[in-house]
């Protein structure tokens, strides 16, 4: 005799099926977009974070030497947005917590930090926090990975969110004033 399914364990299953789908289709759209990282390399840019609130705030490096941040107030373009949130789901589904796509946890990526080896000046490691949200509730809890080491998976998807950041940084992804230097007041 088979087993049915629960209506609820059924509606878990497919949701969280579907949450794949999805990442896998945001995946496979990001990863089509131009790669620019030969541009952005030559440029000497080095990012420190890459947060998401409201606007977008980055911190970054140019050439080793000259730390320089930008923000703006616009909302991120969803190519920045999108991917951030693939990292999430990636790191989520790295470390087993399908728990979390199954329980109907939704993750949204508010800042991305990065740490660099001293002597290399290579990147090493990522961490990412931001909020999170069950079943759609209005309350929201923080979460906060612990740095996490760099695979070829984790190195994809960064060089496409480094690629957005870059086009922030040039001004290709604003409008005439969105942007001001820090410290500087409207």
């Amino acid at each position: 005799m088979e087993e049915k399914e629960e209506p609820k364990a059924r509606n878990a299953r497919v949701d969280r099926e579907n949450r794949i789908m999805r990442y896998q289709g945001i995946f496979k759209t990001i990863m089509e977009e131009q790669d620019r990282s030969a541009e952005r390399i030559e440029d000497g840019i080095d990012f420190k974070s890459i947060t998401l609130d409201g606007g977008v705030k980055i911190s970054y490096v140019e050439h080793g030497v000259t730390a320089k941040s930008i923000e703006s107030e616009d909302k991120p373009r969803d190519q920045l947005r999108l991917a951030l949130e693939y990292l999430v789901y990636h790191w989520t589904d790295e470390i087993g917590n399908k728990l979390y796509l199954e329980k109907g946890v939704a993750r949204a990526p508010k800042k991305l930090k990065l740490k660099y080896d001293r002597k290399t000046g290579m990147l090493t490691h990522y961490a990412i926090s931001g909020v999170e949200t069950i079943d759609g509730d209005v309350s929201y809890t923080w979460f906060q990975s612990m740095w996490l080491p760099i695979y070829e998976r984790e190195s994809e998807i960064l060089e496409k969110i480094f690629d957005e950041a870059w086009l922030y940084i040039k001004g290709i992804r604003k409008e005439e004033n969105l942007f001001k230097p820090e410290g500087e007041e409207e």
